[in-house]
This record gives structure tokens, sequence and C-alpha cells, in this order.
């Protein structure tokens, strides 16, 4: 709201990337430190699958954004980049109240 133009747009998404980023970093740790030797294993086997499924796909939503034409895409595109982490930040919360943290 303090900016809505479409570069202020582009500052908050990024800014938002980049907190969801912390905060999944923070979450992953936390979650990591709560399991078993075999459970910490397939947690990071699972984030390291995803770091690179998370790199294709970033591939992509650049590949697809970037070749439109108008302003309107950038925010969209910094949109979708930053869904991704929330996405995997979420769900490795929810992971987290499974385990009763």
């Amino acid at each position: 709201e303090k900016d809505p133009s479409t570069q202020g747009q582009n500052r908050a998404l990024i800014e938002g990337y980049k907190l969801w980023d912390a905060e999944l970093n923070r979450i992953y740790k936390s979650l990591y430190a709560e399991l078993p030797s075999s459970g910490k294993a397939r947690l990071q086997a699972s984030q390291r699958a995803w770091i690179v499924w998370r790199d294709a796909e970033l591939k992509l939503i650049d590949a697809i954004y970037l070749k439109m034409d108008g302003t309107m895409y950038q925010p969209m595109r910094l949109h979708a980049r930053m869904e991704l982490v929330r996405k995997r930040t979420l769900t490795l919360m929810k992971y987290r109240q499974v385990d009763g943290k």
C-alpha cells in the first residue's frame, strides 16, 4: 500500500520471497532437529529434491513471464516465484504440527 506502482509491487514481492525463504529455512531446521535419524535423512532427501524442482520451476516461470510484453507481468512473475517458497514453507509447518510442535 505504500507504493502501488509496479516497481513498488516488485519490491514488496522480492521482499516477500526473501522473508518466506528465511521462514522456510527456520522451519526446516526446527523440523530437522525434532526428527529421529531416519526422519532427518528423509527430510534432507525431500528438501534436496524440492530444491531441484524449485529451480526448474523458477526457470519455467521466468521463461513464461519474461517473454510477455507489459509491466503487469513483472509482479505476476515475482508472485509466482514467491508462491513456490510460501507453499513449501506451509507444507513443512504442517509437518511440524503433525509432529506436535
